[in-house]
């Protein structure tokens, strides 16, 4: 039994020890901070031209996301044939089908069928237009 309260005692006393040194420490610091005032805390924060520079960089990255932005939506409105695959792209539902398909040779022609073709709604306008 003696032998176990004394490994007790040996594992907690450098938690114990360590404790003290820190609350000692925060108590320290805590004395500092209070005797220098609010006023000299703000001579401690960061330099406010980090900040700036950080505003700058949002403001050009800000337009260069609108530029992408506005291109992005002219591109998606010239889309003539709309992809039916759901939240796959065409590359995962090609290789899909090919695994699906394994005997089959499948054509170009097979494949946009495949991908332009909905479970629910079937081939929209555009799509019958150019099968057809």
């Amino acid at each position: 039994m003696t032998k176990m309260t004394t490994s007790k005692k040996l594992a907690e006393a450098p938690t114990a020890e360590y404790e003290k040194i820190r609350a000692k420490n925060l108590m320290r610091n805590n004395r500092i901070f209070q005797s220098l005032g609010i006023a000299a805390l703000g001579m401690m924060s960061p330099d406010n031209e980090v900040i700036e520079e950080d505003e700058v960089e949002d403001i050009v990255v800000e337009k260069e996301d609108k530029e992408t932005c506005q291109s992005n939506k002219e591109n998606r409105f010239e889309v003539k044939f709309h992809q039916k695959t759901g939240s796959r792209p065409y590359i995962s539902h090609v290789h899909a089908l090919k695994e699906a398909r394994k005997g089959e040779e499948l054509t170009l022609f097979d494949l946009f069928k495949e991908c332009h073709n909905g479970k629910k709604t079937g081939f929209s306008e555009p799509v019958k237009k150019a099968i057809i």
